[in-house]
């Protein structure tokens, strides 16, 4: 057909071996058929008929139907490929808006472009390396293969549709934009060499699809739908998830959970973070050297495990639960919430507020100002500070913990000692208590002024009060006045005088001052239990040569080394502790 003419094909007419030049045009109405056509650079074929048996396409090809084999280098525009048709793009083709229906093939090779591509039931497309699709659809029931180096850019897969690679990946090859996925969406299988890498960039996994990633595959700026689904153990960076994202390690980039979005026992390390934020929930994670997650604005993260330089942050209406700390750091800001953290090791700084923490050996939680500390229990070898500012509220020492409150520093709450030493530079107020009840444990006073409390179960010589700055002295001496259920013992040594209140019911020989070897005294109930003595064993003892004067009305005074009765009132019951 000579340039610049028409050929039209009516229904039923049937043009065989027709040669279209360039300015040329071959028109098939419905139900006609072109066999064994080539349109050379330039000519068209068009129309709503069919091609059948093999065409060659240098030219342009629209609107009809492939049932045979069409070679096109050239466009090839919203065609039907059906019924064993197949459609292949060579080197410099390109495919635009064609539909590859049931037992229709769709052949893209390197150099070739198709792009907004329908791939439906029964229709396959494959594209071989050096190929790009961009923004087709595979329907149910259709299949998209991806050989090495081919490339697949927003592609969409239907609910039933699937997307396959069917060859390894080499190193050097990539990838790309693997597209939006609604149901089944599978990268199992595919092998990355060393050197490799696996992109899956401005993808979008919709609800009830499931992106499954292999070994150390990464993919990029992948955002997850709610309903959605990322699964590993492959490597991801720069994910947004609002579905589930789960067994991934994100070594790079960032993970955000948000919206309800959910990441279940993820992996993030060297330079990755993750932001846990808006009712997303991080479930088992594991913060490992380098990696980082940020918790905020009503995030929440349950059952981290955070190692060597690994970090955790809490900020406001951020809530932490149930962290490990192996290593690393917990730093809950203001407006942050961390419950039950269990510190092997690391740090826990706390701006903000820490409820149940578990101290173990190793493990230090700092509460820095304006920080709260609620219901801590320090075990052996672990360590609570208290800086200027913050407060600990009920904390629970084990024999071998040590508790610190700094100058500044607040108790609230009480303090219970059940062993090990808490050291009180700073204050804490009238009303509380500070309970002994293990069988030893230190009560280190270095601030008299600021400790208002009162103290209960000073029984036994390992229980110890140690008064800072106290030189143990022969001008050194102490006085007990019992008041009802508590008294008050004051030690006086020269111009100091500490008075302390003491639940239970004591004489004045009932306590014992030793050294505690760095400038302060050890006070110590080393005498039996007065509560509930017969006032004969009182009396018996007021026999016995006490040494002392008494120098206040219902006061006994001694020296270091005496001992003397009290003129308080007989206590007719006992008080806790004692």
């Amino acid at each position: 057909m000579a340039g610049g003419n028409e050929l039209l094909v009516l229904s039923g007419g049937v043009t065989v071996s027709t040669t279209i030049l360039s300015g040329g045009v071959e028109t098939l109405s419905s139900g006609a058929r072109a066999r064994g056509v080539t349109v050379s650079y330039g000519g068209s074929l068009v129309g709503t008929g069919e091609v059948i048996g093999s065409s060659t396409v240098y030219g342009a090809i629209n609107d009809v139907a492939v049932a045979g084999t069409a070679w096109v280098s050239g466009a090839a525009t919203d065609l039907t490929i059906r019924d064993g048709g197949v459609l292949v793009i060579w080197s410099g083709g390109t495919a635009t808006g064609d539909m590859i229906s049931s037992g229709g093939q769709y052949l893209v090779f390197s150099g070739a472009h198709a792009s907004a591509d329908i791939v439906e039931s029964g229709g396959a497309e494959l594209l071989n390396s050096g190929a790009v699709a961009k923004g087709g659809v595979v329907s149910s029931g259709g299949i998209e293969i991806l050989n090495a180096g081919a490339i697949a850019r927003g592609q969409v897969v239907r609910s039933g549709g699937a997307l396959f690679f069917d060859q390894s990946v080499s190193s050097g090859q990539t990838l790309t934009d693997a597209g939006s996925v609604s149901r089944t969406f599978t990268l199992d299988g595919v092998t990355l060499s060393r050197g490799a890498t696996l992109f899956l960039q401005l993808t979008t996994v919709l609800s009830g699809g499931t992106v499954s990633l292999t070994g150390d595959a990464p993919a990029a700026s992948l955002t997850i739908s709610a309903g959605g689904s990322l699964v590993g153990p492959g490597t991801v960076v720069s994910v947004s998830d609002y579905g589930s994202v789960s067994g991934v390690a994100l070594p790079i980039g960032s993970l955000l959970v948000q919206s309800g979005g959910q990441a279940m026992g993820d992996i993030v390390h060297a330079a990755g973070v993750e932001y846990v934020s808006s009712r997303g929930v991080v479930d088992g994670e594991a913060i490992q050297s380098g990696g980082r997650a940020i918790v905020e604005a009503d995030g929440l993260s349950v059952g981290a495990v955070v190692t060597s330089s690994g970090s955790l942050r809490i900020s406001a209406h951020g809530l932490a639960s149930k962290t490990l700390l192996e290593g690393g750091s917990e730093t809950i800001l203001s407006g942050g919430v961390a419950r039950q953290s269990l510190l092997s090791a690391g740090y826990e700084f706390d701006y903000g507020q820490a409820v149940g923490t578990v101290i173990r050996s190793g493990g230090y939680q700092i509460i820095e100002a304006r920080g709260v500390a609620l219901n801590t229990v320090i075990g052996s070898g672990g360590h609570q500070v208290v800086s200027s500012g913050g407060a600990a509220a009920a904390t629970k020492i084990s024999a071998g913990g040590t508790l610190t409150i700094s100058a500044g520093g607040a108790v609230s709450g009480g303090l219970t000692i059940q062993g090990g030493e808490a050291v009180i530079s700073g204050a804490i107020a009238a009303a509380q208590v500070v309970s002994f009840i293990g069988a030893s444990g230190v009560l280190a006073i270095d601030n008299l002024a600021g400790f208002q409390a009162q103290i209960s179960g000073l029984s036994g010589a390992a229980r110890e009060i140690d008064l800072g700055g106290f030189a143990l002295s022969s001008g050194e001496h102490l006085s007990w006045v019992q008041a009802g259920t508590s008294g008050t013992l004051t030690v006086i040594d020269d111009a100091k005088n500490a008075s302390l209140t003491l639940l239970g019911s004591y004489a004045a020989g009932d306590f014992h001052l030793a050294t505690d070897g760095h400038g302060g005294t050890f006070v110590s109930e080393a005498g039996v239990t007065t509560a509930l003595r017969p006032s004969a064993g009182r009396f018996a003892e007021a026999m016995a040569g006490f040494r002392g004067s008494s120098t206040l009305p219902g006061v006994a005074q001694i020296e270091r080394g005496g001992s003397a009765l009290t003129a308080s009132p007989l206590l007719t019951a006992t008080t806790s502790g004692r």
